[in-house]
């Protein structure tokens, strides 16, 4: 497992960074861990 998702949810094709993860959090409004997991997949 990466360190920037969690187990069981994959990021999108191109998400390959916790940078990256954060940049969509921030466009989502959810928490910017740089964590693709449940919330930030619901979102």
């Amino acid at each position: 497992m990466a360190d920037y998702y969690v187990g069981g949810y994959a990021p999108p094709r191109g998400v390959d960074s916790r940078e990256k993860v954060k940049e969509i959090q921030a466009v989502l409004k959810v928490k910017q861990d740089g964590i693709w997991g449940p919330q930030t997949q619901a979102a």
